[in-house]
C-alpha cells in the first residue's frame, strides 16, 4: 500500500513539473468589431445618419505601434502596422508575446506613423517593395503614388442626398480619405487584463457612423487634402479626429 501511494505522488510531482516547465504563451491578440451604430458594418446596406440615408462601399483603416500600459512600464511594438477593412470575415491581428503580467491600458495609433508614411520618413521604403502580404504593400491600394504617403482610411458609399428614396443620383457620392503626418492620433483607453501564459484576444467595436460626428456630409462628401494647406484639410482633420468617439472601450 506504502509503494502503491509512493507511486502515486511520484506521478503528481512528475505532472506538477511537466507543467511548470511547458511551453508558456503570451500571446496578445486584438480583434476590431467593424459596426454601423449597433450592429456589423456591411456594404450597400441602408444606414440612417441623422436624417441622411447612406451606403458603405470601401471601409479600410491602418493601425500602428500598439503599447499596452503596466503600471509604470509599458509594452510596445514599434513598426508594427495592421489594416483593417470591413469586407473580412474577421479582422484579428495578433500583436505578440506581451509577457504574463496584468496591465491597465491600451494604446493604439490611428493611421500610418511618420516613420513609415512618407519617403521621408527614418524607415521608409518603397510601398512596392514590401511584400504582397504586408500591410504597408502598394497591392492594398492604401498609397498616394502621385505623393508618396499612405492613405490611412478610406471612407466611401452612397448617400441620398436629394432625400428622392434612392442613393444613385449624379453627386450622392462621398470620398473621405485621411493621411497626412501632423493628423496621426494615437487612441487610448484604460483597461485592465491579465495575461497567465495562456493566449488572449481583446476586443473593441469601432461605430463607424461616428467617424461624422458633428460633420456636413452633405456639404463635404469628398475630402482627400494632399497637405496641410490644402482646403479640404480641416473637414479631413475633423473626421480623422473623430475616431476618439469611433473607438468604444475594450473588453474580453
Amino acid at each position: 500500500m506504502k509503494k502503491y501511494f509512493a507511486l502515486i505522488l511520484l506521478a503528481a510531482v512528475l505532472v506538477s513539473c511537466e507543467n511548470n516547465d511547458g511551453p508558456k504563451n503570451n500571446t496578445l491578440s486584438i480583434r476590431f468589431n467593424i459596426m454601423a451604430g449597433n450592429t456589423p458594418l456591411l456594404y450597400n446596406v441602408n444606414y440612417m445618419l441623422d436624417t441622411n440615408t447612406i451606403q458603405f462601399t470601401q471601409v479600410r483603416f491602418y493601425m500602428s505601434q500598439p503599447v499596452f500600459s503596466s503600471g509604470a512600464e509599458s509594452v510596445a511594438f514599434n513598426d508594427s502596422y495592421y489594416l483593417a477593412d470591413a469586407a473580412y470575415v474577421e479582422n484579428t491581428w495578433e500583436i505578440g508575446d506581451v509577457g504574463k503580467r496584468t496591465f491597465d491600458g491600451v494604446a493604439l495609433g490611428f493611421g500610418v506613423d511618420s516613420s513609415r508614411n512618407t519617403q521621408n520618413g527614418t524607415q521608409a521604403i518603397p510601398a512596392y517593395s514590401y511584400d504582397v502580404n504586408h500591410a504597408l504593400s502598394v497591392s492594398n491600394n492604401m498609397y498616394w503614388s502621385w505623393n508618396p504617403g499612405y492613405i490611412w482610411m478610406k471612407l466611401e458609399g452612397r448617400m441620398d442626398a436629394n432625400h428622392d428614396g434612392d442613393l444613385d443620383d449624379a453627386g450622392e457620392t462621398f470620398g473621405i480619405h485621411t493621411g497626412l503626418d501632423p493628423a496621426y492620433v494615437f487612441v487610448s483607453r484604460t483597461f485592465v487584463f491579465s495575461m497567465n501564459d495562456e493566449p488572449k484576444t481583446i476586443n473593441v467595436d469601432v461605430n463607424v457612423l461616428r467617424f461624422f460626428d458633428n460633420y456636413d456630409l452633405l456639404a463635404h462628401p469628398n475630402s482627400h487634402a494632399m497637405s496641410t494647406g490644402s482646403p479640404d484639410y480641416p473637414f479631413m482633420l475633423q473626421v480623422q479626429n473623430n475616431v476618439q468617439n469611433v473607438f468604444g472601450n475594450f473588453y474580453e
